[in-house]
Formats: C-alpha cells, structure tokens, sequence
C-alpha cells in the first residue's frame, strides 16, 4: 500500500511514535532493573544488572521503531548494529550533556536532564528516520 500522508505529517507522526516508543523502553529498562535486582538476585550488582536492563530497552526500541515507526523491510541484521551503535553514541551523549549541563553550565539538575534528553531524543530520531530505517 503507497504512503499518501503528506511528508510533513508523515514525519511529525513518526517522531510522536517514536516519543512513545521511548517510553516504553523506559519502562522496559525499570522493570527489567527491578526484575533482576528484586527477584533474580542481582541486588549486589546494581551495574551489571543496569546494563542488561538498558540493553533489553534498545532492543525494545529497535523492534516497535522498525516495525512500528518506521515501518521498515530492511533486513534485521543490516539494521541492528547501526541502531544499537547509535543508541550508545547516544548514551554517550546523554550522559556527557548531563556532566556538561551540571558542572560546567552550573544548570539546575531538571535542566540539565532536559536538554541532555532533547539532545539525545534527537540524536536517536534523526538517525533512525533517515540513516537506519530509510526508505
């Protein structure tokens, strides 16, 4: 079925699934976290755990944005390196904003996690659309 949505629509749909797609992966990486630090007995290795936990939020990510936001037919193993290399790079940028918003701007904490989250909301959507999941 051809796309007749306006490309203007079209994008600002997907960057509002997109949005909501990373709350769920949110809620995936949390409640992994607790999963295996409350239940499976990883309480004693709160980074181990933390790592596991947003590593099942990318992949959470990476199906419902390939399947559901951007609708793409490329091939799951051309795809999933570069998003999980983006989301890192990502990770990167979300936590080196959060020290730069801190300890060098001297923002209140709300405002440095703010922009560190635009930033990397950005970051995320622009090479999910248009370099990842391209048409």
């Amino acid at each position: 079925m051809e796309n007749t949505q306006k490309p203007s629509f079209l994008w600002l749909k997907q960057a509002v699934k997109f949005g909501i797609v990373g709350v769920l992966n949110t809620a995936v990486d949390l409640g992994a976290y607790f999963v295996l630090t409350r239940w499976l007995g990883m309480a004693g290795l709160p980074v181990a755990a933390k790592s596991i936990s947003y590593s099942l939020g990318i992949l959470n990510s990476f199906f419902w944005n390939k399947t559901w936001t951007f609708r793409s037919n490329a091939s799951t193993w051309k795809t999933l390196i570069p998003f999980v290399l983006v989301s890192l790079v990502g990770l990167g940028m979300n936590t080196g904003g959060m020290q730069l918003g801190l300890n060098v701007l001297h923002f209140p904490e709300l405002v440095a996690l703010a922009l560190a989250t635009v930033f990397t909301l950005a970051w995320n959507f622009i090479f999910s659309k248009f370099v990842i999941f391209r048409k």
